[in-house]
């Protein structure tokens, strides 16, 4: 009898542990990966087709634009939009557009 019940307390133990311990283990295929931090810049939005890009004002860098319907309305516009940049593509996620009045 007092086999079975350490037995039976040894695999309670070793079912409650065990999630416990695997929870605990980092899991690189479920880990999210962080986003980029938001950038604010002004510039020209610019089409071709269905595509757009961004050309920034301070340095003239041409950016594409990979969520165009975005700025669909906005081509030729002078704009200040908040952004993801993505360098290592050349591409910008835009979050929000902002008209600007040139002065």
């Amino acid at each position: 009898m007092k086999k079975q019940f350490v037995l039976a307390l040894a695999l309670s133990v070793a079912m409650v542990g065990a999630p416990m311990l695997a929870s605990a283990l980092p899991n690189p295929a479920g880990q999210e990966m962080k986003k980029p931090a938001l950038t604010t810049v002004r510039g020209t939005v610019h089409a071709d087709g269905d595509k757009r890009s961004f050309v920034d004002d301070k340095d003239g860098k041409s950016w594409s634009v990979d969520n165009p319907e975005f700025l669909k309305d906005h081509t030729g516009h002078h704009v200040e939009l908040a952004c993801q940049v993505n360098a290592d593509n050349q591409q910008i996620h835009v979050v929000k557009v902002t008209m600007l009045h040139d002065q």
